[in-house]
């Protein structure tokens, strides 16, 4: 019976040379890996830092919110095709997201102006108590460029209804009632709005324009 050979020893050398790619082979793996997990190019200003963190939580839960978040900063960014396609897809998830509504109002209020109001009017509907005041003034401004005084009143009618210490409000009821030549009511509403900014050029020039000077009013 012949005896059996030990087998043979692998030669040093050859050892190397098979760690040695194997260890080539387990670093490119990682390499690849890494890449992956590394985005192909780092934000490099603070809205591109945003844009990447809001489509990372959407990523993670695609919601009404986070997609109005990402269009805020895509706006942010000075893209407003991409951040209206983004309130739009917040829209969908959330009919009554009153900050997509609202951007898109602002969004569109020079092209079109008639779905401008809609979305306005509905933003200033949705909006929490106290926030509302912002789609409504918007609308307000909107409605008198249009010469729809009746509706500019009752925009800042509403928005003073939210939110009562707001110059803007106080002052775009003033021109409304103006425009309707309500002037009693016009001079106190530029006062009222006098007294939220004493330093308002605008607010004192129509408060004596109309014949009045800049007393502190009381009440909303």
């Amino acid at each position: 019976m012949t005896p059996k050979r030990p087998p043979e020893a692998v030669p040093h050398g050859l050892l190397i040379v098979v760690v040695a790619l194997t260890l080539v082979v387990l670093g490119l793996g990682a390499v690849t890996v890494a890449l992956q997990l590394r985005p192909e190019r780092a934000p490099a200003t603070a809205a591109e830092r945003d844009i990447a963190i809001w489509k990372a939580r959407l990523d993670e839960n695609p919601s009404a919110w986070a997609h109005t978040g990402l269009g805020l900063a895509y706006l942010d960014a000075g893209d407003e095709t991409a951040a209206t396609e983004a309130f739009h897809d917040a829209l969908e998830l959330n009919p009554n997201d009153w900050m997509a509504l609202f951007q898109l109002g602002l969004l569109v209020k020079d092209t079109d102006p008639d779905t401008a109001v809609d979305y306005l009017s509905r933003s200033g509907d949705a909006a929490p108590r106290s926030q509302g005041v912002a789609p409504l003034v918007a609308l307000g401004d909107l409605l008198l460029a249009r010469g729809d005084a009746a509706g500019a009143k009752a925009a800042f009618e509403r928005a003073i209804s939210d939110y009562p210490f707001d110059f803007s409000s106080h002052f775009g009821l003033g021109q409304a009632l103006e425009q309707l030549g309500d002037v009693a009511g016009a001079l106190e509403q530029y006062q009222r709005a006098a007294d939220f900014n004493p330093d308002s050029e605008e607010a004192l020039d129509a408060i004596e324009r109309l014949g009045g000077s800049p007393t502190t009013t009381e009440g909303p």
